[in-house]
């Protein structure tokens, strides 16, 4: 058959009048094409494509048909979803803190590397910082089996100026006293390091032999009645008796350098040196004991003065030189 007479229209033949009524026909077809892709539009309120109608409706009807999600589901869901059907936000990386450099004790936080830990001597120190808040005063021996007794914990004197408690004077001291000596690697054990304690002077020296300590020393102010002007170190080590015999000489050694040191550190007044037998602390004490009287708070100025905290540093530095030399010749 001849193609061309084969793609000719159909309608070439027909009447004029039947022809428009086809042609009606086929612009009404559209018409209702056209309306029916606006209603959809309108129904699921976005836009449908043009030419592609099967497909954008399927998929709105699908969303449409799908169940809305029940408010535990909202609730685990991550933040921003909206539904279960939205389709998944890019992943952003969340942003982290820069994670804090871990420093060593007693190392500065400076951003550099954290200073080394101080290699310890192995020399132990139990240091008691005199009297404590309240007096305790029930009476104790004043060495094992003695007959003698003294009250347990005397209540100690007060700045004349400052009015400051003798104990709390002794507890700072002693405070930075630790720190001096555990910079150069002694190992520290405190009595006490509040003022709300109760320890009798008798088991202060039992808590240093139960250590099997270097050294027991004890810090203390003094207070001289009747005198404004007495003022200066004093240092006490045990007299000889049959308690102390076995660290009189070790006491005297440390006693030696520990006043040395914290007279030449503080430029204090030298008191100079004093055995004493009716201390509780040194006769019931195993191992050496030295008493540091670190000034005299019955004088203004040397009361003033032992409450600042630079001069309560150059005491706590200059015992800690004392300590340490008598450590190093053992």
């Amino acid at each position: 058959m001849d193609q061309d007479i084969r793609l000719r229209p159909r309608n070439r033949g027909m009447a004029p009048t039947a022809r428009r009524r086809v042609e009606l026909a086929a612009i009404g077809a559209a018409a209702v094409l056209v309306l029916g892709v606006w209603g959809a539009s309108r129904l699921f309120g976005a836009p449908v494509t043009a030419g592609t109608p099967s497909v954008t409706l399927a998929a709105h009807a699908a969303t449409a048909a799908a169940p809305a999600p029940t408010p535990a589901a909202l609730a685990t869901a991550p933040a921003g979803a909206t539904s279960a059907t939205a389709p998944a936000a890019a992943s952003i990386p969340a942003t982290t803190a820069p994670k804090t450099p871990t420093v060593t004790s007693g190392a500065a936080n400076t951003g550099s590397t954290a200073k080394a830990a101080v290699k310890s001597t192995g020399f132990v120190v139990v240091i008691d910082a005199g009297h404590q808040a309240h007096a305790d005063l029930h009476a104790e021996p004043i060495g094992p089996g003695s007959k003698t007794t003294k009250p347990a914990v005397a209540g100690g004197t007060s700045g004349v100026a400052t009015h400051a408690p003798e104990s709390l004077i002794n507890l700072d001291v002693a405070l930075r006293l630790r720190r001096a000596l555990t910079a150069r690697g002694i190992t520290v054990i405190m009595v006490r390091t509040t003022q709300n304690v109760d320890i009798p002077n008798s088991k202060r020296a039992l808590m240093a032999n139960a250590a099997h300590a270097g050294l027991l020393i004890r810090l203390h102010c003094d207070g001289v009645a009747g005198s404004s002007s007495t003022a200066g170190l004093l240092t006490l080590v045990p007299a000889r008796n049959s308690w102390t015999d076995p660290i009189v000489s070790s006491s005297a050694r440390a006693g030696r350098d520990i006043h040395a040191a914290a007279i030449a550190a503080t430029g204090a007044r030298n008191r100079g040196i004093t055995p004493r037998s009716d201390m509780s602390g040194f006769n019931w004490s195993k191992v050496p004991a030295v008493i540091v009287e670190m000034g005299v708070m019955t004088n203004p100025v040397e009361d003033r003065r032992l409450s600042t905290a630079s001069y309560q540093q150059r005491l706590a530095d200059g015992i800690a030189a004392g300590i340490a030399r008598f450590a190093a010749g053992k």
